[in-house]
């Protein structure tokens, strides 16, 4: 079983020390975050399996933060990732089955809880990978937000490890949705596939867009890759817009 496309772009961008964010790391009891920005609009950025601190989680989360949304990206991991290698291993399945929904569900209702201490009145969950299953999760067990947006997502997490159904996951979801889908991810993320059909039935608003760049681009692709650049400034674009509007 899988959780990414085997077409996925290799995660070149593990390690981000040639990027100093402009945010800073606390605790919010037992969950470590990174905070960046300031405002009544928040941001909850929920990384993929490789974790907040690979690829250029922080940096979109500062990208967010200069057009004007406070931005938490939790590692919901606790320090915990996987590697490249890990995904064609029993340890992928291992790893996604120790954060069940039930288990994370508690901790996204604690930054929740910090963001409206922070003064944040209206909020967007933002997730890339196995970030988008989480979010879609938490829909589903009726955490408070406002919209969400889903970079390259793995929702056939819940079928593949939780055996459950795709199409009742998908009903969770009841604000506006924003799909930023790679060209090799699955046919229900793509236009007119299961996830819009269902939600649009069921009167919930769906923008769902296709990238040439393959499964990973937005936090793991080579910027070396012309495309990739152009297919993630693009993603970002159309985000802040959506969030602007949204929120």
């Amino acid at each position: 079983m899988a959780c990414c496309p085997p077409t996925r772009v290799d995660p070149v961008f593990e390690q981000t020390s040639d990027y100093t964010p402009a945010g800073e790391m606390l605790h919010l009891q037992k969950l470590q975050l990174y905070r960046v920005g300031q405002g009544t609009k928040g941001v909850i950025l929920i990384a993929d399996i490789f974790g907040m601190n690979s690829g250029r989680h922080k940096a979109i989360a500062d990208q967010l933060a200069l057009a004007d949304f406070f931005v938490l990206v939790p590692d919901f991991f606790h320090g915990q990732s996987l590697k490249m290698p890990d995904l064609s291993t029993p340890r992928l399945g291992e790893f996604i089955s120790s954060f069940p929904p039930q288990t994370l569900k508690p901790e996204f209702d604690e930054v929740r809880l910090y963001m409206t201490a922070q003064g944040v009145k209206s909020v967007a969950l933002m997730g890339f990978c196995w970030g988008c299953w989480a979010l879609t999760a938490m829909a589903g067990l009726h955490l408070d937000y406002d919209c969400a947006v889903h970079c390259h997502p793995s929702l056939t997490i819940e079928e593949n490890f939780f055996h459950r159904s795709l199409e009742t996951f998908i009903l969770g979801l009841d604000k506006p949705q924003l799909v930023c889908a790679a060209s090799d991810d699955p046919d229900a993320v793509q236009p007119d596939g299961q996830f819009s059909s269902l939600l649009k039935a069921k009167g919930v608003s769906c923008n769902m867009l296709t990238f040439t760049s393959n499964h990973g681009f937005v936090t793991q692709g080579d910027l070396a890759n012309e495309q990739i650049k152009s297919d993630l400034k693009t993603v970002l674009q159309v985000t802040i817009s959506f969030l602007q509007k949204h929120l």
